[in-house]
This record gives structure tokens, C-alpha cells and sequence, in this order.
């Protein structure tokens, strides 16, 4: 018997509850229905599938195309067979596989040609639902005046010995959360003037006199546009990335253009390291998903961003984008 879908959904009548009616299978039946097409309903993040090859730990649906790692976290529902209604965390995804690290999903009974559904977690997940893509469903806060809705920036880089950073980030902002590793910061007041006094920005200084430094600065704001925006701050001499600025949308500025405006200012300025050292790159409308591999990879790493892109990603100059380096 197959799990029952969504389609299942229906009220329980008054005749089947009231004094004169007692319990039988078909209500029992029902209840059950419902709880399963309410799960489904609450906790499905879409993908379905069907079992073509089983192992202990790790599923297998052929034919059937996912992003590596996009699961991660979230929770295998058996739908069908001798294990049907069987929840397995899932700890690593393929293009074609779920692995389920430590589970016995062949012992329990999955078997070739059962069917399959990813829940966002619904069992390691005490806390609550905070839409981060693993427990539930990534969402911005849709505002009704005007179409708002609530995006996401992310800055990470290196600071060297007295070395200072300034950090644009969007009109609107919530104040930002911000991470140095072992180092003495302060809030600098040396910036550059803006045409928008709603524009959020401050700078950072390395004032240990010891060494360098990592940064990372995340941010929320109001937005109603969606064009994915990077820019990275690439070192000559090493070819290291050593400061990124991503966003949901482009710097202020930047908004409507195709091109880096004639008064070009970048949104991360690095005031005492000669820029002529460095080699910018700048992608205008990049895809959507490039940033949410860039922060899946990050988190799943432990890694700030510029790190994640130097040691997982690779530039590709023509394409103009960065893509994922085959693990070795």
C-alpha cells in the first residue's frame, strides 16, 4: 500500500464520530490518511522518486537529477513497500544518490521499486522552523506595500597588518552580523560619501599590528528587485580571492545597469593595499543558484565565503561565472 498523498485529504464527518457511531477501520482508515497527507502537506520539499538501486546506507534513483548536496539534512520518507512510513535523516545527496549515514535501510526493508519522498527535516529538529532550506522551505518575508520582500548580502575577506576595509552593503538594512577571527577591530568613520543616506556602511581595521586577519559580514534588507550581484577582490601575485561581496541584488548604484557605472565604487574597498595589486571581478545578474551554492558549500565547509570560493570554486573568464570544483 502506497503512502497516501494529499489528494487523500478530506473532513472527518460528524456521522462518523458521533455517540451513535462507533469506531471502525474505514474512520481509523481515514485518520490515518489524513495525518499522512497533512505531513506530506506541511513537510514535503517536492521531491519524489522511486527506488532503482538500494544499499545499506545509500538510495539510488536513477534518471532522476538533483543538486549535489541539496538534501543534506532533511529527512527520507519511505512511501510505499515493506518499510513504508520509515523516516531516515539524510546526510549527503548526489545528482542520483541520498546517503543515509548509519542507517539500515536495506535491513528495514527498502527494496527496489518503492517510492520515495524528502520531507525538510521533521526529526532532528527541536528548535523550531527558521527557513533555512533544511528544516523548512528558504522564504523571504513578503511585505504587501509595494511588493517588498527581504533579501540577503554576504562579505567575507582578509585584512592585513593595519590594514582597513570599507563595507557597503544595501538600502534598508537590519544591522549586520559580523565575525572576525582574533583580532582587535574598530568601527570606522573614514568612508566614503554616498548619494543615499539609507545606504548601510561601515569599515573595519586591523589594529593587532600581528598579522592578518579573516572577516565575514552577513546582512538582511528590504528589497523588491532579485538580480544576484558578486564581486571579488582577486590577488595577482597568488591568485587568491582575499575579499568577496555577494548579494540577492547589486550594490547601490548598480540598480537597472548592465556595466559597472563611470563612478564605479566598489562595494568593498580595501583603503591601505594598493587596488592595482588586485584583479576585480564583477558578475552582474548571476544565476540564483550560484549564490546558494556558494552559502550551501560555506556552511557545509565551516568556512567564510572567500575561503569557500578559493578552495571549492574555480572562475571561468568566458562564461563569466564560478563553478564547482570536481572533488578529488
Amino acid at each position: 500500500m502506497a503512502f497516501f498523498s494529499i489528494a487523500g485529504l478530506r473532513t472527518i464527518l460528524t456521522t462518523e464520530t458521533d455517540a451513535d457511531s462507533p469506531g471502525s477501520q474505514e474512520l481509523l482508515d481515514q485518520i490515518r490518511e489524513n495525518l499522512e497527507a497533512l505531513l506530506l502537506l506541511g513537510f514535503a520539499d517536492g521531491f519524489t522518486g522511486t527506488v532503482t538501486v538500494i544499499a545499506e546506507v545509500t538510495l539510488t534513483h536513477a534518471g532522476a537529477a538533483q543538486t549535489v548536496d541539496e538534501h543534506n539534512g532533511r529527512t527520507l520518507l519511505i512511501t510505499s513497500g515493506g518499510a513504508i512510513g520509515n523516516m531516515y535523516t539524510i546526510d549527503d545527496t548526489t545528482a542520483q544518490t541520498l546517503v543515509c549515514t548509519g542507517d539500515t535501510l536495506v535491513t528495514d526493508g527498502v527494496a527496489v521499486g518503492d517510492t520515495f519522498a524528502v520531507l525538510y527535516d521533521v526529526k532532528n529538529n527541536l528548535d523550531g522552523h527558521d527557513h533555512n532550506g533544511v528544516n523548512s522551505k528558504e522564504l523571504g518575508i513578503a511585505l504587501k506595500a509595494g511588493g517588498l520582500n527581504t533579501a540577503t548580502g554576504t562579505t567575507s575577506g582578509t585584512i592585513g597588518i593595519d590594514a582597513e576595509v570599507n563595507i557597503t552593503m544595501q538600502d534598508y538594512c537590519f544591522f549586520p552580523r559580523i565575525e572576525v577571527s582574533d583580532m582587535l577591530v574598530v568601527v570606522s568613520g573614514n568612508l566614503t560619501p554616498e548619494t543615499s543616506v539609507y545606504v548601510g556602511k561601515f569599515g573595519l581595521h586591523n589594529t593587532d599590528g600581528i598579522g592578518q586577519h579573516n572577516y565575514e559580514v552577513d546582512w538582511r534588507y528590504m528589497t523588491a528587485t532579485d538580480e544576484p550581484f558578486i564581486y571579488a577582490l582577486v590577488r595577482k601575485s597568488t591568485g587568491d580571492i582575499e575579499g568577496v561581496w555577494m548579494c540577492d541584488d547589486p550594490p547601490p548604484g548598480y540598480w537597472g545597469s548592465n556595466e559597472p557605472p563611470e563612478d564605479f565604487v566598489p562595494p568593498i574597498q580595501l583603503l591601505t593595499e594598493q587596488i592595482a595589486d588586485f584583479d576585480e571581478i564583477i558578475l552582474f545578474k548571476c544565476k540564483q543558484k550560484l549564490l546558494g551554492d556558494i552559502r550551501k558549500e560555506s556552511k557545509k565547509q565551516g568556512k567564510k565565503a572567500h575561503k569557500t570560493l578559493n578552495d571549492h570554486f574555480e572562475y571561468d573568464p568566458i562564461k563569466k561565472t564560478f563553478n564547482k570544483k570536481l572533488e578529488a
